[in-house]
């Protein structure tokens, strides 16, 4: 299991995110990006399988899925992640500036 923080623990009003990426400067700029006072960043991963693994333990609102995972790829780590914690929305992340190429 993840080491607590309790400082993202205790961000019971904000609207809390697990952010996974493969890269880490990605995972390092989106939380950075994202962390205040109405949205918590609680957990980063960087795989698929971490991802779920931590969605079940933060029950997070969202997940952000970049396209860069290992170990599973972003089609199917949205899917583990709402088997998994179905009230959490996914919003997957891609740098791909070709649409028909981004949902492959």
């Amino acid at each position: 299991m993840p080491e607590v923080d309790l400082e993202r623990e205790q961000a019971s009003d904000a609207v809390r995110i697990v952010v996974a990426d493969g890269d880490a400067l990605s995972r390092k700029m989106l939380t950075g990006a994202l962390h205040g006072q109405i949205l918590a960043v609680v957990a980063e991963a960087t795989s698929g399988h971490e991802a779920v693994e931590l969605a079940r333990f933060y029950h997070p609102d969202v997940v952000l899925i970049g396209d860069r995972l290992t170990g599973a790829d972003a089609l199917q780590a949205v899917h583990m992640v709402l088997q998994a914690e179905p009230s959490s929305r996914v919003v997957v992340l891609t740098a791909t500036p070709d649409d028909e190429e981004a949902l492959k």
